[in-house]
């Protein structure tokens, strides 16, 4: 059991990382400096970040679009997962829970708590579909959860006949 709970797990990071590889590559983002201007598709980023032009330029750091996750479930298991940032208060998240006698993947709609929130690097609510490994079911699922530069804790609960919740806690890496 052990030897096969590794290996989906370093198969779940492998997945994960070519993916978001792709994902940066297919969205044209390129990782940069917080704060700094990064090239669109079209290959030109706007000096004037107030007009709305149709140059496709996004800013990294927080903000950036694309990321990747890794963290322990609180109890026992492992989380992985790919988000997808395409506006400053909105994304789109999958994640892949793996426990030693089931599994789960959820994908999920995160909506950003606008204003500064403190001490926190940023605040989200969300709502989603979790499909049940093992008994193929997808229920209804919530999400609450904070960041702190590159770690992150979140709360889901997932609305199944049998209601429970899980908490996420780990790194959060950005492109």
């Amino acid at each position: 059991m052990k030897t096969t709970f590794s290996m989906r797990t370093l198969a779940a990071i492998a997945a994960l990382i070519i993916a978001s590889s792709a994902l940066a590559a297919a969205t044209g983002t390129t990782p940069g400096v917080a704060g700094e201007l990064v090239a669109g598709p079209t290959g030109a980023a706007s000096a004037d970040t107030s007009s709305t032009t149709s140059t496709i330029a996004t800013r990294t750091g927080w903000g950036s679009t694309t990321w990747v996750q890794a963290a322990v479930l609180l109890g026992s298991g492992f989380n992985a997962g790919i988000g997808f940032r395409p506006w400053e208060r909105f994304s789109l998240s999958i994640n892949l829970d793996i426990l030693e006698d089931q599994g789960s993947a959820t994908a999920s709609a995160i909506m950003y708590i606008p204003g500064d929130v403190p001490i926190l690097t940023s605040a989200y609510v969300g709502a989603g579909a979790t499909w049940e490994l093992d008994s193929r079911a997808v229920h209804p699922s919530l999400t609450a959860g904070a960041e702190l530069r590159l770690l992150f804790a979140e709360y889901e609960w997932v609305m199944a006949p049998d209601s429970y919740g899980k908490i996420r806690s780990g790194l959060r890496i950005r492109f």
